[in-house]
């Protein structure tokens, strides 16, 4: 019998190789040691991945849950290595060697994990699910009663909504009292990887705060349940059970599974500072925060026109805009331009004079400039549609999946993915884009069965083609700055936001609805990626000063996606506007070094009020919004203030105090938000 551990600084892990080569994982105790060791007692030992094949038996009734899957038992440890805190671990059997890999990511004390599952027999074997992270006894039994799941809750137009559920409320029994084979099971199937939850949860009791993520850009899921005496967590992405999904293996082929990332801190905030030092390592560096203006919110919606462009971009420039976007409605003049999609040529109505005289117009004036795209769908009413083969597109039973009157384009399929990527390069060549808006509008659900496939194979295939359509894109265009948007935040997972510069958080068109968005989303997304609207002009142009500053103040702490009628503005509130903009310069380089700071419990609709903090270098950034005239607001931060002031806007007359780390804003008027800079006692 042997034993060793792994990744004591991100989350411990400690396996035990018995007589028989049987490798276990398991409970890893306070001083390092085995906590329970007991051939006949399973109760705290784990599999170390979760493999079933098609035709091959379990052993032991789970109901539903995808553990002791049929490989389990008769895997074999045959050999394990580690290198540069990359742990790698072989095991087989007469079909197939699994081999799992554990890489602890010390600069963020994130622990990485992912399994190979290799087909050595001289048969085609179907697979129909491999764990990414499975571990049975994640949790004590003695945690049970006040062990917390939060779940990040996800919609169109209310991104990041954590709701907290107790496990005995969630159907799981207390592992010492009551044996079940319930689960909680929270999970996506579909094209819209985010739209009902972001791909993370968090177990969290007095004891350890636990994040996990799971990097999948279509399916995934995550299960809980009780497992004698502790309850167990396991991490996927695509199975046949979720999503219809089944990958056939010959003899020698291998199938990856989607990566995992688990942390573990004593306090919430310490996994949400482990997890954005650690996205921030999937993305491109980002030094710059430049302004982006897009005149689609409150302005032009879908009829952008050169007019618009000579109305909106002198004034977004004078403003302290950097790029101008031209969204949807530049290619077409229908009433709907989204069904009309594919054609990807310019209005001639909305733009008489050629939409590169536009293009150039806007760069005269010092404005960089891009266009919106949505590349990855057709609209139903698009001539293309019939001269193309219908196996470019996602089909059923032999007829094509339209969803909101467009058609999904199978990028799976090389005449597709072509067709994809040849239109995002023409038009940022024909126009010399310097930004790109890849929008993606359209849920295709459970997949494609053409081509033979079961519908969650074709969907897998699929997603793997939208990964490298933009991966290539983004080598031919370095310097282009690629936006992704998805319905506002319906793919916000890292798979997808490691190939963008920056994303759309949400489409959430009324500012006084969008702090409990903004005061929770940068646990989740990285400020220097999240794009939130701006829009300081109301519809009716009845705008107080103090709903200008609500307005600017929202998008101030991630990237400012500013947009509505700019030039219906009286001149005190463009200067409003301007100063914003001019403050936000000031930091804007360093919201890349930034980490969130959750201040309070996370934040709903319908409360009264909002707070959003940001860790920067030498000092915070502390957003406080207040949608109730008759309470005031007491905030306690992290340390001992040394100082505070508001630094937006400068007409404030707040008044507040300061004692030790608690601050003290005193109600006025209604609504209100203030932008605070806090420097603390040997910050």
């Amino acid at each position: 019998m042997k034993s060793f551990s792994f990744s004591p600084h991100s989350f411990p892990l400690l396996f035990h190789i018995d007589e028989e080569n049987n490798i276990r994982l398991f409970d890893y105790s306070r001083n390092g040691q085995l906590s329970y060791i007991d051939k006949e007692n399973i109760a705290n030992f784990s599999f170390i991945a979760d493999v079933q094949i098609s035709g091959r038996p379990t052993n032991i009734s789970v109901g539903d849950r995808k553990i002791f899957s049929s490989e389990c038992f008769t895997l074999k440890y045959v050999s394990h290595s580690m290198e540069n805190n990359h742990l790698t671990i072989i095991q087989e059997n007469d079909l197939v060697r699994v081999i799992s890999h554990y890489i602890e990511h010390l600069d963020s004390s994130v622990l990485e994990s992912f399994v190979e599952v290799i087909n050595i027999s001289n048969e085609q074997i179907i697979l129909e699910h491999a764990s990414s992270f499975i571990y049975y006894a994640i949790g004590r039994a003695n945690y049970y009663k006040n062990t917390i799941l939060c779940v990040p809750h996800n919609s169109w137009f209310n991104e990041g909504n954590y709701k907290t559920y107790s496990l005995d409320s969630l159907g799981i029994g207390h592992p010492q009292e009551l044996k079940s084979f319930n689960k909680a099971k929270i999970g996506n199937t579909g094209t819209f990887s985010t739209k009902n939850y972001l791909p993370i949860g968090i177990l969290k009791n007095k004891y350890e705060t636990i994040l996990f993520e799971i990097n999948s850009n279509n399916c995934w899921d995550y299960e809980i349940g009780d497992f004698a005496s502790s309850y167990g967590l396991g991490l996927f992405g695509n199975t046949f059970s979720q999503d219809n999904f089944i990958k056939k293996l010959n003899k020698g082929d291998c199938y990856i599974t989607e990566k995992a990332f688990i942390t573990k801190g004593k306090k919430m905030n310490d996994v949400f500072i482990n997890m954005t030092k650690f996205h921030r390592s999937l993305i491109n560096p980002q030094k710059e925060c430049p302004i982006i203006f897009n005149e689609y919110m409150f302005a032009s919606w879908v009829k952008p026109t050169e007019e618009s462009a000579k109305l909106l971009g002198p004034i977004a420039k004078e403003l302290g805009a950097d790029y101008y976007v031209i969204d949807c409605g530049w290619h077409d003049e229908e009433e709907n331009p989204f069904f009309h999609i594919g054609k990807w040529e310019e209005s001639r109505t909305n733009y008489p004079n050629g939409l590169i005289n536009t293009i150039n117009y806007l760069k005269s004036l010092g404005l960089k400039v891009g266009l919106w795209i949505e590349p990855e769908s057709l609209g139903a009413f698009c001539p293309l549609i019939n001269k193309l083969d219908k196996d470019m597109f996602f089909m059923r039973f032999n007829k094509p999946v339209i969803t909101a009157n467009r058609y999904q384009l199978d990028l799976s399929n090389p005449k597709s993915f072509d067709l994809a990527f040849n239109n995002i390069c023409k038009i940022i060549r024909k126009y010399g884009l310097n930004y790109v808006k890849i929008d993606y509008n359209i849920e295709s659900s459970i997949g494609t069965d053409s081509h033979n496939r079961t519908f969650g194979e074709g969907l897998y295939e699929h997603s793997k083609k939208v990964v490298e359509l933009y991966q290539k894109i983004k080598e031919i265009f370095p310097d282009v700055l690629l936006e992704g948007c998805a319905s506002g935040g319906n793919r916000l997972d890292y798979k997808t936001l490691s190939l963008f510069d920056l994303c759309s958080i949400s489409d959430q068109d009324n500012f006084m609805k969008y702090p409990p968005i903004t005061s929770r989303i940068f646990t989740a997304i990285l400020p220097e990626q999240g794009g939130i609207w701006a829009c300081p002009c109301k519809p009716d142009n009845k705008q107080s000063d103090e709903d200008v500053v609500m307005s600017m103040i929202n998008a101030m702490l991630g990237r400012i996606h500013l947009s509505s009628k700019l030039y219906e503005l009286d001149e005190n509130q463009k200067e409003i506007v301007k100063e914003a903009l001019d403050v936000y310069k000031t930091y804007s380089s360093l919201l890349s070094t930034s980490y969130p700071y959750l201040l309070k419990n996370f934040k709903h609709f319908k409360e009264t009020q909002y707070n959003q903090a940001l860790i920067l270098p030498n000092y915070d950034l502390v957003s406080i919004t207040t949608l109730d005239k008759n309470i005031d607001t007491v905030l306690t931060l992290r340390k001992k203030i040394k100082s505070i002031e508001i630094i937006y806007p400068s007409f404030a007359k707040t008044k507040y105090r300061v004692d030790g780390k608690k601050v003290f804003v005193l109600k006025e008027g209604f609504p209100r938000s203030r932008l605070f800079k806090v420097i603390y006692e040997n910050n």
